[in-house]
């Protein structure tokens, strides 16, 4: 979601810092400022919209300092104006901030009837004044720090510039990530909330913990704990992954989807030893996790597991899991949580709360140094790279194929389904084609499918939303008559998943169905499941037969993900950054 950077250094740093918000604009965001001290002047740019419209500001009005603070807000209190867009700025205090503040309104209370003024609506707003208070009744900078940490519930990774210590940048970290690096050759510090967002200019950094504050000098850094007792700084590398770079694709969310059977060839390569470490012999149940895109491979996985193990399972929103006072957990159940950041703030509040019960928790996660990576009693991480499209596309296929090795599938048939992923790929054109024709122009689509093409089905609806604004739903091929075949008629597309699985008759008998009632078919089959059926589709895609049924979501996932791609492309959308969207949800 939001993305911070912080960089203290012996010279100019807005340039800088611009820079490392351009490699956090995948994280999805709405506004975008920038805060600099120099002498003791704390000066601000703000702009709302993408991060270009902040750069061609600082073209035309310079902004100096060799500190400062830059920040893309992801709207949570307050709408997306430039009063809440940060860093938010009072008398003395500049700061920056990703979470959320839970108490804020009782704080804002307290601060008015102080005498202090607010100029916006977000919860932020509160953090500077607080500090502004403490400062103004004698309180030295870092006593202010933690009598504020003291006072603030909910989740916060704080960055904050004042005038009364013009050298530094204070992090406060609570739930949310900050990591902070040491380019030790330029003498410069760097506050992120991304590592990989100062990748370039710090080769190590240093995570920091839930109750810490970092105190960041141009060439040294300290981290204290909430009680303002020193603590031992670890360092850890950073990867520099070059992942910025299009390569000749029109979106990141394209070279994503042409990436994936290269990050299943890595999994194969990778996983084979470490996911079977997982031990089922004791478990009578489990439970999976997740919410969105990953929710969606844990409805594969629940298929998976219950077939390998013969262990009941099952599937929870996290959201919804994590509302519950007194989870049931039972001896000899086992909980995996899903998620692409590690830092997503409901899979995470459910985490939290099984690990209160004492459950046994197993991470499927692509970021080793996330939150969730560092609770989770055993991680298995997917091992997808940094994904810059907003939409999950490899990283979902990345965490089916892992659940494929620990479901215990051949290696043979995930080998294979690297062949058939390259094979639905060279489908591409047709599939642009259809989605031209009756797509990109449609109210409404329904996704369906049976057994494993069921949350296949979820996933390509999700993404039609998501990057195409269309209403979409992913619906049991067989509850079409239980309620939502109302809603066909000759202008809705149906896009149907129809491979050659025990389903199969069962899903024709639903295709009549729908072309009794005029609606306009998209058959996504095999050639010969097209040719029996032709004279009920309005269009087809034909993909390759399966030779195994684990390889099913790795043939027509790919062609889902290109549906809602060139359908959003078609309509003139942000592929990568679909509106309203953040990459990692760290609120709840």
């Amino acid at each position: 979601m939001c993305g911070i950077i912080g960089v203290v250094s012996n010279d100019q740093v807005v340039w800088r810092i611009l820079k490392a918000l351009k490699l956090l604009e995948y994280r999805g965001y709405d506004s975008a400022g920038i805060a600099a001290i120099k002498g003791n002047n704390i000066k601000v740019r703000k702009k709302l919209g993408k991060l270009n419209n902040l750069a061609k500001n600082l073209e035309e009005e310079s902004l100096e300092g060799n500190i400062g603070l830059g920040h893309t807000r992801w709207v949570t209190h307050g709408a997306s104006k430039i009063e809440n867009t940060h860093p938010i700025v009072t008398k003395n205090s500049a700061v920056v901030h990703n979470g959320i503040i839970e108490n804020y309104q009782e704080l804002k209370n307290d601060l008015m009837k102080a005498g202090y003024k607010f100029h916006g609506d977000t919860d932020t707003e509160v953090i500077p004044n607080i500090i502004d208070f403490f400062q103004n009744n004698g309180a030295t900078l870092i006593e202010a720090v933690l009598l504020c940490a003291s006072k603030l519930k909910g989740a916060f990774a704080i960055g904050l510039l004042s005038k009364s210590n013009p050298d530094l940048i204070i992090a406060i970290k609570q739930g949310s990530p900050l990591v902070i690096g040491l380019d030790e050759e330029k003498k410069a510090c760097y506050l992120a909330s991304d590592a990989s967002s100062i990748s370039e200019f710090c080769r190590e950094v240093t995570y920091l913990e839930d109750g810490q504050i970092g105190i960041l000098e141009n060439n040294q850094y300290k981290i204290i704990d909430f009680d303002g007792q020193e603590v031992a700084i670890k360092k850890e590398k950073v990867g520099n992954e070059k992942s910025s770079d299009l390569s000749g694709f029109s979106s990141f969310m394209l070279k994503e989807i042409y990436k994936q059977p290269k990050i299943i060839k890595g999994i194969i390569a990778k996983y084979d030893e470490q996911v079977n470490q997982v031990d089922f012999s004791e478990v009578n149940h489990i439970k999976i996790i997740a919410c969105g895109t990953s929710m969606c491979a844990g409805h594969i996985a629940k298929l998976w597991l219950e077939e390998k193990y013969n262990i009941n399972t099952s599937v929870e929103i996290a959201s919804e899991f994590n509302t519950k006072k007194n989870p049931i957990i039972n001896k000899g159940e086992v909980f995996f949580f899903i998620s692409q950041s590690g830092e997503t703030a409901d899979t995470l509040a459910s985490l939290k709360l099984v690990k209160e019960h004492a459950g046994y928790t197993i991470g499927i996660i692509n970021n080793a140094h996330s939150t969730m990576a560092k609770l989770v009693d055993k991680l298995i991480l997917i091992k997808a790279g940094i994904e810059i499209a907003v939409a999950a596309t490899k990283t979902f296929l990345a965490q089916v194929a892992t659940f494929a090795f620990i479901s215990g599938m051949e290696i043979g048939d995930l080998k294979q389904s690297i062949k058939l992923i390259q094979q639905v790929l060279k489908k591409d054109k047709k599939i642009y084609k259809i989605v031209k024709d009756v797509l990109v122009n449609a109210q409404k689509v329904i996704f369906i499918g049976r057994a494993i093409s069921y949350p296949i089905a979820l996933e390509g609806a999700l993404k039609m939303k998501e990057l195409a604004y269309i209403p979409a739903e992913g619906i049991a091929a067989g509850e079409l008559k239980h309620g939502s075949i109302a809603l066909i008629d000759e202008k809705t597309p149906v896009v149907v998943i129809a491979p050659e699985d025990s389903s199969f008759s069962k899903i024709v008998s639903n295709i009549n169905e729908i072309k009794a009632r005029s609606g306009k078919i998209i058959l996504i089959a095999c050639k010969k499941s097209i040719e029996q059926l032709r004279h009920l589709c309005d269009y087809a895609i034909e993909v390759p037969n399966y030779c195994s049924e684990v390889t099913i979501p790795f043939i027509y996932t790919p062609v889902l993900q290109l549906i809602a791609h060139h359908t959003a492309l078609l309509k003139g959308n942000d592929v990568d950054k679909p509106r309203n969207l953040a990459k990692s949800v760290t609120v709840e």
